[in-house]
C-alpha cells in the first residue's frame, strides 16, 4: 500500500463553459441530421409527401437522437466532470444546434423560394419547401422539447470523474525507468 495520488482535473476555467466542445457538438448535431434527416428522410419520403406523418415522425426521432449524442460530444469534448454543468453543456448546445438549423433551412427555403414558386405555377403543384416549413407545428415542438432534454440527459450522461484516486505504487507501475 503507498500514499494515495489525485490526478488533476482535465479541464479548469473561470467560467468554465468550454465553447470549442459546444460548437463541436453542433457540428455533431448537424452531421447526424444532415445525413439521417434530411437527406435519407427526402430519398424515402419524396413520393409520400413532405408533410406525411412518417415524414414528421422519422426527423422527430432522428433529431432527438441527434441532439443526444451531440450533448454526449460536448461534455466528452469539454471534459467535464459535473453532472449539472455536463447538462447545462448540453441544453447550451441544444440552443446552438437550434439556430444553425433555423439559419440553414432560411437559406434553403430562401433561395429555392423563387424556384419552388415558379414550379408551382407552371405544374399546379403547391410550393412543397414552404409546405414543410409551414406544416407539422406540433412535430417541431415535439421535436424541439425532447430534444432538449435528450440533449441535457446526453451531457449528463458524458461526464467524466473528477480525479481518479490511486496508490503511489499503482502510479509508479506506468512509468519505466531508466538507470
Amino acid at each position: 500500500m503507498g500514499t494515495p495520488v489525485v490526478e488533476p482535473r482535465l479541464y479548469t476555467s473561470q467560467s468554465q463553459t468550454a465553447w470549442g466542445a459546444i460548437f463541436g457538438g453542433t457540428f455533431v448535431y448537424i452531421a447526424i441530421m444532415s445525413t439521417f434527416g434530411f437527406l435519407l428522410s427526402s430519398a424515402i419520403f419524396a413520393s409520400a409527401g413532405w408533410n406525411s406523418t412518417g415524414f414528421l415522425i422519422w426527423n422527430t426521432i432522428v433529431a432527438i437522437i441527434s441532439l443526444y449524442f451531440a450533448g454526449r460530444a460536448t461534455s466528452h469534448l469539454a471534459a467535464i466532470s459535473d453532472r449539472n454543468l455536463g447538462a447545462w453543456h448540453g441544453i447550451v448546445t441544444f440552443g446552438m444546434s437550434f439556430v444553425a438549423t433555423v439559419l440553414v433551412l432560411g437559406i434553403a427555403l430562401g433561395s429555392a423560394a423563387p424556384y419552388s414558386q415558379q414550379a408551382a405555377a407552371n405544374s399546379n403543384v403547391s410550393g412543397n419547401l414552404i409546405s414543410v416549413a409551414g406544416g407539422g407545428g406540433w412535430a417541431l415542438w415535439c421535436a424541439m422539447f425532447l430534444g432538449f432534454i435528450a440533449a441535457a440527459i446526453g451531457g449528463a450522461n458524458a461526464v467524466r470523474p473528477l480525479a481518479e484516486t490511486r496508490t503511489q505504487s499503482e502510479a509508479d507501475a506506468g512509468i519505466r525507468r531508466v538507470a
